[in-house]
């Protein structure tokens, strides 16, 4: 397993929470940067990488060229739904003060429209991608202001989002960015992180529309977002930090039924952090990306067959 590094805003510099979209002849990745987390010039950056080989990074957004004042971006998402691409992202002095913004692309990334706002209290999906279920999108989102809960947003076209929020007692703690996980055309199941030192998860059985309460998992979390994907029916992937204090190390677990999870893959660990792992899916592969100690983002890409036999080394104990 080789670890690649994207060439991201400068590796002096600050970079963080990527977002990896893979499409038929290319891989863009997009992520936040600037001189350090929340500084008023951070903008959302995109690199590319075809033919094998990855651009030189380009600044996509900055909050002064469309709102006229100098406030911190935050938190992009990619999301390909048929022929367009959205990205979505926050601009905000902190996650409690976000606003949710987006913009879209017809040609796959190469120009972008001008972005615009969403929905007053609509945050817009803040970690990971929609789902699409039916003819309808489910994102997963949570309000960070005053420690932090989850909730969910629902929209037929990707643009308007209504918000339903499920049942978190107060022994639960704080709980934000929750990941999706597709079942089948009904079922879902949402992991989050949390303040407690593990996962947190709840399951729809209506495609969204409502949620089971919130209950504590067995699985470790260090507070640090996690990612999720539905491989096939019944192979499904978590990447995580396999810790509740630190975000390190950085594992890659599997599961047949999206709540019995396995340790396949150590992807890195170490001194520092790796963390806020982003998850894409094309053909044979799964790309994972990932914040190496905030100074760079780096790649893994794994082949499914061999991720199914579990001969991808090193193993996970």
């Amino acid at each position: 397993m080789i670890i690649d590094f994207i060439p991201t805003f400068s590796k002096y510099e600050f970079c963080h929470a990527s977002t990896v979209c893979c499409l038929k002849d290319k891989t863009l990745v997009a992520y936040y940067a600037g001189k350090y987390e929340g500084h008023r010039k951070t903008g959302i950056w995109l690199s590319i990488k075809r033919d094998g080989i990855w651009s030189q990074p380009t600044e996509l957004f900055n909050s002064k060229n469309f709102i006229g004042r100098e406030l911190p971006c935050w938190n992009p998402v990619l999301f390909q739904d048929s022929e367009k691409l959205f990205i979505y992202f926050k601009i905000g002095k902190n996650p409690a003060e976000w606003s949710g913004y987006y913009s879209e692309s017809i040609d796959f990334g190469e120009t972008w429209l001008n972005p615009k706002a969403l929905n007053k209290d609509i945050v817009g999906p803040v970690r990971s991608m929609p789902v699409k279920i039916g003819n309808h999108f489910i994102s997963g989102s949570s309000n960070e202001m005053f420690g932090g809960y989850i909730h969910f947003e629902l929209s037929n076209n990707g643009i308007n989002w209504k918000k339903i929020i499920p049942n978190i007692e107060s022994e639960i703690g704080d709980c934000i960015q929750p990941a999706l996980l597709k079942l089948n055309e009904k079922e879902l199941i949402a992991y989050a992180r949390s303040s407690s030192g593990v996962l947190v998860s709840t399951c729809s059985n209506d495609a969204g529309k409502s949620w089971s309460k919130v209950s504590k998992t067995k699985i470790l979390n260090p507070d640090s977002a996690i990612e999720i994907k539905s491989i096939e029916d019944n192979f499904h992937l978590l990447a995580y930090n396999k810790s509740n204090i630190k975000r390190s190390p950085l594992m890659l677990a599997y599961s047949n039924d999206g709540i019995n999870w396995n340790d396949i893959i150590l992807i890195i660990e170490g001194d520092g952090e790796y963390s806020y792992p982003s998850m894409s899916v094309y053909q044979d592969d799964v790309i994972i990306t990932f914040s190496n100690n905030r100074k760079f983002i780096s790649c893994v890409s794994l082949n499914v067959d061999e991720l199914k036999r579990k001969e991808v080394l090193p193993f996970a104990d």
